[in-house]
């Protein structure tokens, strides 16, 4: 059997800022480029799931939208 331990911690809440770019294809593109590098870094990670000694940076909006144990 493995334990898993997961952390949640707050972070500051960012400034948004809005493009007035009218490309909307490439603006696509780069957005799923962005959200498919996310698990490559843990800048914007606002969870840890630990198994182990492993260590997961994770996205709660990412675990909820895709299981019901984190909705």
């Amino acid at each position: 059997m493995v334990g898993c331990e997961i952390f949640y911690y707050h972070a500051m809440i960012n400034t948004i800022g809005f493009s007035g770019n009218s490309n909307i294809n490439g603006s696509f593109n780069v957005l799923l480029g962005d959200i498919a590098s996310l698990p490559k870094s843990s800048k914007f990670s606002d969870c840890i799931i630990r198994v182990g000694d492993s260590k997961i940076n994770v996205y709660r909006c990412i675990l909820a939208s895709r299981s019901e144990v984190f909705d």
